[in-house]
């Protein structure tokens, strides 16, 4: 903050002092619009970060699906031939989705969804400028209504006093209603604009979606056809379930085991 700045911040302080409720001065319109346009600059700041904490996930997920399927191939590496067929396929299906399927889609997200809601965000600052200014403005035209209501009521022996204060109460009026009506006539305008702007935004994410979740789904579909036809038929009927509480029953039994709860 520049000197001159500092010296007006302090004189608006003091000048709160000598402002009582008749020389404030409300504008419900305006009120009414800053706060549909906080609510747009709140819902816009927290796009931005779903929509990069949702890519993240996106990576996240393509990176412990890649994992997931090298520890599967590890475990199964003395299984029968079929059973590490479906693993090796698995592993180069995934290892596709994460090299061709989630590049593809990487920079097209970040073009067509990221970066409009940053550069949508971007206005906020000016526009933050701007109410402050006029809040600022505000101030300083109360603090003129108040001089001249206090001149008035208590006249100075210097007869100048009260046409100068007089001027300066038309100047900051001036001032603030012109920053007032700007901010009334552009904010509902800014307000409008967004769903346009953000419709093209929500259209790409959805094909973007789509695209992901159809071309993943093509690829690891193919994966059963390498799963032993017994095995997704025992998956269906409940078998696989009853199979996989048995084996645990038979875990249980295991002398390493009892040992182990004797501990």
């Amino acid at each position: 903050m520049s000197w001159g700045g500092f010296k007006k911040a302090v004189q608006r302080a003091s000048n709160t002092v000598i402002i009582k409720d008749i020389d404030k001065i409300n504008d419900k319109d305006f009120e009414s619009e800053e706060r549909k346009y906080l609510t747009l600059k709140k819902n816009c700041q927290q796009l931005v970060t779903e929509s990069k904490g949702y890519l993240d996930s996106f990576r996240i997920v393509s990176s412990s699906q890649l994992k997931i399927a090298e520890v599967i191939q590890n475990l199964n590496n003395d299984s029968n031939k079929s059973q590490h067929n479906a693993n090796d396929y698995y592993l180069q299906t995934v290892q596709d989705i994460d090299s061709q399927v989630m590049k593809k889609l990487d920079e097209p997200y970040i073009e067509t969804v990221m970066n409009p809601s940053l550069k949508f965000e971007r206005y906020f600052k000016e526009i933050d400028e701007a109410v402050q200014k006029r809040q600022h403005k505000k101030s300083d035209y109360e603090a003129a209504k108040a001089k001249v209501r206090r001149l008035t009521d208590k006249p100075s022996k210097d007869v100048n006093k009260l046409p100068t204060s007089e001027k300066e109460l038309q100047l900051s009026k001036e001032i603030y209603e012109s920053l007032n009506n700007q901010l009334k006539q552009e904010l509902p305008q800014l307000i409008q604009l967004r769903v346009p702007f953000f419709d093209a935004s929500f259209e790409a994410l959805v094909k973007i979606q789509y695209r992901f979740s159809t071309e993943s789904y093509t690829r690891l579909s193919q994966v059963q056809q390498y799963i032993d036809p017994q095995s997704r038929n025992n998956y269906m009927d409940g078998t696989l379930d009853r199979n996989i509480e048995n084996l645990l029953n038979q875990m249980k039994n295991l002398d390493i085991c009892t040992l182990g709860f004797a501990n």
